[in-house]
């Protein structure tokens, strides 16, 4: 097979230089035809003869550039993100996929988009970052359901429940898996039923329901037996043989289907799946005691996890090692190892990450739902103006005779007024829906995170009452997880408080920070915080978004000017000037240098926050204390 391909390769070659040679003389729909046909044969074989195909792609690229053609350079760009990939260069992979994203842009090519922004994403989950994978993968989603792409909605939402898998919510992620199976189930694509069937495999692995698991992976060998789909059934033959090995333990049957998918990726060069595939070999053979031999394997795993940047997977190999220099009685070498792969691990599963994911996803549901509401409010107004069109050429028929005229036209009277009677419930019914879907999203954040974090905080304080903690560390790092919890559900219930309200006055706002403001004198008794406002702003009216971001603004100054600037005094002016909200918030601490400092996120933060709304942000400091000058525009 590999000689065929090398041959075909060099064909294509030779094919190319004639083919250049003559794109000059007819440029026609045939010649961009057959470029096309040449960049996927070379998709189709791209990981049996790496170097014959870069060769291949670079003597392509000249050709393509004169070509000008958007849509094939996307397709090209794309095929070195996957050379580049498969070869764990992923910086290269990365620059590779955004061209190819612009040029699919250009040419308005959706499917381009969606095909090339999901492999970004799968590049972000590789490295471990969930909030740019999931980032990545709505979008694509978005562009793809405006656009009626089934099968990429289908293979976005099977990626979607990967990362949340990644971050152990399991029932999210069963969910998402058995949402791209009914797709492809409808569309009859099955290379891709397959994969679902593996990806909902997982999720009962995960959840240590071995016997679901398994059920699964059989239905998906089945069907790649019948496809001849080695890729997926090297991911099989690995999966069934995990199960058999860490839940049925059943050590012979899990080696056989180990040793038949590391020969299957071997064969197909699949290096982001040998990965995968040594590390779990190197595991085995440490629960074996083979200790030597599974450090071979998992050197190899690292360098390739390394180059890669794949920080899921070197959380894996480090504890891996963990596990062979225990086993080798070299305690100092598995715990060194051990807390690499918790310093990972924190990071991937910590409560800020799955946060972040958690608001990108509600932030893209709820406007795919407000989207649904827009849309019903343009078909009531489609159908009010249809019969006020009605009702005109109503009035005009009704010109052939006094008696009709009067009578058409008080039927239509009639008509008129009860139409603009259901329009009005309609619209009052479409504004209570989104009422309703805001308070049940608000409800959901109360109920449900809300409690967790009680919950938390409640253990805590069982842990501190309940044992006898005499280690400072332990003591201490106890009483920052309760005090962040409740600084959380602080910032909950105000999040809360601006999603319940389409706008409010700036009176509102006032009254939340001086809440904020009690709170924070109270924590600490040598501070003293001013806050005044000027009357005739106490009835402005913000927007909700206006609100909340005007006032993380300020809560985050206050942080700084204690947190940074040991500040004992700070003075909160606001006032109307030129029709626009000014807000000073200024401090006696000890500020620093702008031009020497590296300005940290808080700050950036406060920029964006003011920039969304329009608002202008300023920032002086000096060693008498710090000021920040907030400029947002409003209408009296």
């Amino acid at each position: 097979m590999k000689k065929t391909y090398i041959l075909t390769l060099l064909f294509l070659t030779v094919f190319l230089n004639f083919f250049g040679q003559n794109l000059k003389k007819d440029n026609n729909y045939n010649q961009t035809k057959a470029l096309h046909n040449v960049l996927v044969s070379i998709k189709e074989k791209v990981y049996e003869n790496e170097l014959q195909a870069s060769k291949t792609l670079d003597s392509l690229k000249p050709i393509l550039e004169e070509k000008a053609n958007d849509s094939l350079l996307g397709l090209f760009y794309r095929l070195k993100y996957n050379l580049s990939s498969n070869q764990l260069k992923k910086e290269l992979a990365l620059q590779s996929i955004n061209k190819s994203i612009f040029h699919y842009n250009k040419a308005n090519n959706y499917k381009g988009i969606v095909l090339s922004t999901m492999n970004k994403g799968n590049i972000y989950l590789f490295k471990g970052d969930n909030i740019k994978a999931i980032e990545n993968y709505l979008t694509a989603l978005k562009i793809a359901e405006n656009n009626d792409l089934k099968n990429e909605i289908g293979l976005l939402n099977k990626n979607i429940g990967v990362v949340f898998s990644n971050q152990e919510k399991h029932d999210e992620a069963l969910k998402y898996a058995n949402k791209a199976l009914n797709i492809f189930k409808s569309l009859n694509n099955e290379k891709e039923i397959s994969s679902s069937y593996i990806n909902i495999g997982n999720c009962y692995f995960n959840t240590y329901d071995a016997n679901n698991a398994l059920f699964n992976y059989e239905k998906a060998v089945s069907i790649s037996e019948k496809l001849k789909d080695s890729l997926n059934l090297s991911l099989l033959y690995n999966n069934i043989g995990t199960v058999y090995l860490e839940d049925k333990k059943d050590t012979l049957n899990g080696i056989k289907y180990l040793q038949r998918s590391l020969a299957v990726k071997e064969n197909l060069n699949d290096k982001n799946n040998l990965l995968f595939q040594y590390t779990n070999i190197s595991s085995l053979l440490a629960n074996l005691k083979r200790f030597q031999e599974a450090n071979m394997y998992l050197d190899k795993a690292f360098k390739m996890a390394k180059q890669s940047e794949n920080k899921l997977e070197l959380a894996e190999i480090y504890e891996v090692y963990s596990k062979i220099y225990e086993g080798k009685k070299d305690y100092a070498e598995s715990l060194k190892y051990y807390k690499l792969h918790k310093k990972i691990n924190d990071t991937l599963l910590g409560i800020g990450n799955k946060k972040a994911v958690e608001e990108i996803k509600t932030k893209y549901e709820t406007a795919k739902k407000e989207k649904q509401i827009i849309e019903k409010e343009l078909k009531l107004k489609k159908q009010e103006n249809l019969i006020i069109s009605l009702s005109v050429f109503g009035v005009l028929i009704s010109l052939i005779g006094f008696l009709i005229y009067r009578q058409q036209k008080l039927k239509n009277k009639q008509q008129e007024k009860e139409f603009q009677l259901q329009s009005a419930i309609e619209k009052i019914e479409t504004q209570n829906q989104l009422f309703d879907q805001r308070l049940a999203i608000s409800r959901d954040l109360h109920d449900n995170i809300g409690a967790q974090l009680t919950f938390i905080i409640s253990s805590v304080d069982n842990l501190k009452f309940g044992f006898k903690i005499t280690d400072q560390k332990i003591s201490n790092q106890l009483n920052k997880i309760n005090s962040f919890a409740k600084t959380t559900i602080t910032e909950l219930r105000d999040t809360i408080w601006a999603m319940n309200a389409e706008s409010f006055t700036f009176e509102d706002l006032q009254v939340r920070m001086l809440n904020f403001k009690e709170q924070a004198e109270q924590s600490n008794q040598n501070l003293k915080i001013d806050f005044t406002v000027q009357p005739i702003l106490k009835t402005v009216k913000i927007s909700s978004l206006e609100g909340v971001n005007i006032y993380r603004v300020m809560q985050e100054a206050l942080n700084n000017a204690v947190k940074y600037a040991a500040a004992t005094h700070i003075n909160i002016h606001a006032k109307e000037e030129k029709k626009c909200i000014k807000i000073l918030i200024s401090d006696n601490g000890k500020g620093f240098n702008i031009d020497e400092v590296d300005l940290g996120n808080g700050i950036q933060n406060m920029q964006k926050r003011i920039g969304d709304i329009n608002g202008e942000f300023e920032l002086t400091s000096s060693k008498n204390g710090t000021k920040i000058l907030l400029s947002i525009p409003f209408k009296p």
